[in-house]
């Protein structure tokens, strides 16, 4: 590398003097733009294979760092640009994730209270053998639980669908939504 500026590149053993030069300097000029060490590493190395590509074009050391500074500097004002980007997507998803979890929670409590209240309504026995039915008994377990027959039981949670479809048919929809709650799923029956 003579004082008049005219370096060769194309041979390997050239460019890794060069490279064993710079890359320590354009790696910290890097890290000025982007405040991390291991994406400035990675911005040094992406332009010294850029340069490396076009090696047949630079003959002169203050051009070809030129273009290394220009480079890197390109590069950096990307990744920041990308970065932001990306941050933006992150807090727009994140918004949207809290609207609609407060959403899904509002509608899942209102669900919840007119179901309550359609349970309340049912005749007392009726009442009975479906908050059970809701804890997850079976059959025969609430006819024992409340001393009356399998088939009895039977009946009165046929009679409960039936009415609570009836109650229930303008938010029915809803319930179909919301069956991701198993519970729920037996009013579908």
């Amino acid at each position: 590398m003579a004082d008049t500026g005219y370096i060769n590149i194309v041979l390997e053993s050239d460019f890794k003097k060069l490279f064993d030069q710079y890359y320590a300097a354009l790696c910290l000029f890097a890290e000025n733009w982007l405040n991390n060490s291991e994406e400035a590493a990675d911005t040094a190395q992406e332009a010294f294979i850029k340069l490396w590509e076009r090696r047949r074009d630079f003959d002169n050391i203050y051009a070809i760092k030129s273009f290394l500074y220009t480079t890197i500097r390109n590069a950096s004002l990307n990744r920041l640009a990308h970065k932001k980007v990306a941050q933006k997507h992150r807090e727009w998803f994140a918004a949207r994730h809290e609207e609609s979890f407060f959403r899904d929670h509002l509608i899942e409590q209102e669900c919840f209270k007119m179901l309550w209240e359609a349970v309340k309504a049912l005749p007392q026995q009726t009442r009975k053998v479906m908050l059970l039915a809701l804890t997850g008994s079976d059959n025969q377990d609430i006819a024992t639980s409340l001393g009356m027959a399998k088939g009895t039981v039977h009946t009165h949670k046929k009679t409960a669908y039936k009415r609570l479809r009836n109650s229930l048919k303008e938010i029915y929809p809803f319930f179909l939504v919301w069956l991701t709650y198993p519970i729920w799923a037996l009013f579908l029956f």
